[in-house]
């Protein structure tokens, strides 16, 4: 969100303003269902939230107000994405789905696999998909159909980051998959567990991953070469599954995790 506030939310269906400087947060909304997803839209300075029951709420961060709610997803959202002022959903459905203004109906309804749809990334004009089926999908800013597709492994796809120009897939099988023009480039064996977040820093020095073995590690993004391992046992992290990563500055991230706490990092150089 900038100048050092973000929000969070979870399995508890609250909706939470934080800022780095302080302790206590501010609830914002408080949903009849757990939260799965969470999309901001800076300029209405709105949020989307997707919940396991299949709805999708808009509220306003600043007055807090319900802007709208629908039954998007037969099934639990996995992942939102604002696109100027489209939203794109996940499901557990194997759909992808965009959303537009108070149309009730979605603009655009692609049902891409019979497995769930796990994460969305967007890169340039493209929004990148990845599936439960292990495969990943392009769709082009204002296409309407699919362009390219990938099969990236024979697990879950739980997380994509473009670095240039290759692009870094991960998720159930714990490797970072590394891709440049569609071929393979390198492959690495990341984590012992599930990996559910990458997140690359904004100077593009650094991929940070997050896992279900409680750790988070950096990477360099010149030479894929590890650089810091972040746990328990090492910096008194987390003790769970690492879920989410968010970088708010080129030395300074954020991790949130099953153990319901929010970290703040910050990356020395000496």
């Amino acid at each position: 969100m900038g100048n050092g506030n973000f929000l969070s939310a979870g399995g508890g269906g609250m909706l939470v303003k934080w800022n780095i400087h302080e302790q206590d947060g501010r609830l914002i909304s408080r949903l009849p269902e757990p939260i799965y997803a969470l999309a901001y839209h800076k300029e209405k300075d709105g949020v989307a939230l997707a919940t396991r029951g299949g709805s999708i709420y808009e509220i306003n961060v600043g007055d807090t107000r319900l802007l709208r709610q629908w039954k998007a997803h037969e099934e639990a959202i996995f992942d939102l994405h604002y696109e100027n002022d489209y939203l794109f959903s996940a499901g557990h459905d194997g759909h992808l789905k965009k959303w537009g203004g108070e149309i009730a109906e979605p603009l655009l309804n692609l049902h891409l696999s019979d497995k769930s749809i796990r994460c969305l990334h967007e890169d340039h004009g493209s929004l990148w998909i990845g599936g439960s089926d292990g495969h990943i999908w392009r769709l082009k800013d204002g296409d309407e159909h699919i362009t390219e597709f990938l099969k990236v492994s024979d697990n879950s796809v739980f997380a994509i980051a473009r670095i240039d120009d290759q692009l870094v897939t991960t998720g159930r099988d714990a490797h970072l998959h590394v891709w440049k023009e569609m071929e393979k480039s390198n492959e690495i064996a990341a984590h012992w567990y599930t990996v559910h977040a990458l997140s690359l820093s904004p100077d593009a020095r650094y991929l940070a991953s997050g896992s279900m073995d409680k750790s988070i590690k950096l990477w360099d993004t010149k030479s894929f070469d590890l650089l810091k391992v972040i746990d328990r046992e090492r910096y008194g992290a987390h003790t769970s599954s690492v879920n989410k990563i968010v970088w708010i500055s080129e030395t300074e991230f954020l991790s949130c995790s099953d153990d319901r706490c929010i970290y703040l990092w910050k990356i020395s150089e000496t």
